[in-house]
């Protein structure tokens, strides 16, 4: 492309940079987010549940949802994976997600004895 938006780096020529100095170039592929949100969630102890968040009709294919849960004990966000499989996120606290035609569902199961306050950011991308 001869024309476009680049963002380099701290102290590189952005007109010179080589590619791997640049943060940004809108010659490369990026995902459109069509769909986000933030969901509060209250988990009981030992209880296992499933959040369902309607799709947009605007939604197409092919989609590429990223779901990330906030892990209070380890102060940071972890990264729901992959469909329809359990990602061990924290000794006893796991997630996933798995999505159809209309919903995108996130579950996550509590297995650490205590009640768990979090949250989880969800983009619905297109890929």
């Amino acid at each position: 492309m001869e024309w476009g938006v680049k963002l380099s780096k701290p102290n590189k020529d952005v007109l010179t940079a080589d590619e791997k100095d640049l943060i940004f170039n809108t010659s490369d592929p990026s995902l459109k987010v069509i769909q986000s949100g933030k969901y509060n969630l209250s988990i009981a102890s030992s209880t296992t549940t499933t959040y369902t968040i309607p799709l947009s009709s605007s939604v197409s294919r092919p989609l590429l949802p990223l779901v990330n849960l906030y892990v209070p004990s380890l102060n940071s966000y972890k990264g729901l994976s992959g469909i329809s499989v359990i990602y061990d996120l924290v000794t006893y606290l796991r997630g996933k997600f798995e999505y159809d035609d209309n919903n995108l569902y996130v579950t996550i199961e509590n297995y650490t004895g205590a009640n768990v306050d979090t949250h989880f950011y969800y983009f619905l991308c297109y890929a």
